[in-house]
């Protein structure tokens, strides 16, 4: 396991237990653009549970109530496994829990839908359509977050994200930038 992925579920563990949306919408961001130079499905998986946490802890009123309130002390555990399976660094039970947290997330939505859009369809949506705006071609974008491309096309028109993605860099920040990721990684 690298020690990106490990930076990044301590950082979404945290996150998660000071309820920081700023932070978890940020984990996010992180995590759309690890999968920029690389294919690991769990930055997509992290990526989705960060985004998904951040909508819900934005509105107190939906996880203070009902079935997703009694559900945040299992998420408790669940992050806390993470913390032990990262300390160890297990990937498979890593992805295991995050894809059980997901599709915890998504049961007890689907019981009390707040959003038109599931979470985790937006969220696949608004990473396919940042790494599309990012740079990499509709299709990679499409296929790395298993979404429609017409739908990442529509939102994009829509939300004018291409036009919020920074300048381009000059070739030596890109380099800069490359050669200090891949010495994390070591």
């Amino acid at each position: 396991m690298s020690h990106v992925v490990k930076n990044t579920i301590r950082k979404l563990v945290l996150a998660y237990k000071t309820k920081d949306v700023r932070g978890l919408k940020n984990i996010n961001h992180d995590c759309t653009m690890a999968m920029v130079l690389q294919n690991d499905p769990e930055f997509l998986n992290i990526g989705i549970l960060s985004y998904m946490f951040s909508k819900i802890f934005a509105k107190p009123k939906f996880w203070k109530q009902g079935k997703m309130s009694q559900a945040m002390n299992q998420f408790r555990n669940y992050m806390d496994k993470l913390t032990i399976y990262s300390k160890r660094d297990d990937s498979l039970s890593i992805d295991r829990t995050v894809k059980a947290m997901i599709t915890l997330l998504e049961t007890l939505e689907s019981q009390d839908k707040k959003y038109i859009r599931s979470l985790e369809d937006s969220a696949r949506l608004k990473m396919g359509s940042r790494l599309y705006a990012q740079g990499l071609s509709l299709g990679s974008a499409s296929h790395k977050v298993n979404i429609n491309k017409k739908e990442i096309i529509e939102f994009v028109g829509k939300t004018m994200m291409a036009d919020r993605v920074p300048s381009k860099k000059q070739m030596t920040e890109r380099v800069e930038e490359l050669n200090d990721y891949l010495g994390d990684l070591q």
